[in-house]
């Protein structure tokens, strides 16, 4: 499984982690220095949004 994470200030950018621990450390960074950030949790199967 890996995490996509996507976050903009004007522009989205994108992201990858392996793993949900590089995922939720990611994220707080972007949002820390003022991005908004949703996190994708992508399988063979499909993605769904997390709460990270």
């Amino acid at each position: 499984m890996r995490y996509k994470i996507i976050y903009c200030k004007t522009w989205p950018l994108t992201t990858w982690a392996d793993t949900q621990e590089q995922a939720k450390a990611k994220a707080q960074m972007l949002r820390r220095s003022g991005y908004d950030v949703s996190v994708w949790e992508c399988t063979t199967a499909g993605a769904k949004l997390t709460t990270i």
